[in-house]
């Protein structure tokens, strides 16, 4: 199963901004280039590894959460979001995703990941 693609994550039981993850998926690890829908400038990239011998299951690196993949269109992920409230209690969230591509925009990936880079000559494009 191909997870390249762009995914949109909606956290349960916390109020949050969507979070857009496009995930390029060469043999066994994953690319993850997220933010927030709204917050463009908070970005991050992150590291994944297909588990051995799970199919269905990969570990995001320097996290203890591991995306758990229900089909070619959904995968959610435990513990995403983590909230310290005001008793200094972590609480943490499941994020829930589902592929907002078409097979042809998975082709395009890498197209996806230069706009999200926002590279200089873009930023000039763009005014910003």
């Amino acid at each position: 199963m191909n997870m390249t693609g762009v995914w949109l994550g909606q956290t349960l039981g916390y109020p949050s901004a969507i979070h857009i993850w496009i995930i390029l998926h060469t043999g066994d690890d994953l690319i993850i280039y997220t933010h927030w829908l709204g917050f463009e400038k908070n970005k991050a990239e992150f590291r994944a590894k297909m588990v051995a011998g799970y199919s269905r299951s990969a570990h995001i690196w320097g996290t203890q959460s591991y995306l758990n993949i229900q089909n070619e269109n959904t995968f959610r992920v435990s513990g995403w979001v983590q909230i310290s409230d005001d008793t200094d209690e972590l609480k943490t969230f499941d994020v829930y995703f589902q592929r907002r591509d078409t097979k042809l925009v998975a082709y395009l990936v890498n197209i996806y990941i230069g706009l999200f880079q926002w590279s200089p000559a873009l930023l000039r494009l763009l005014n910003r």
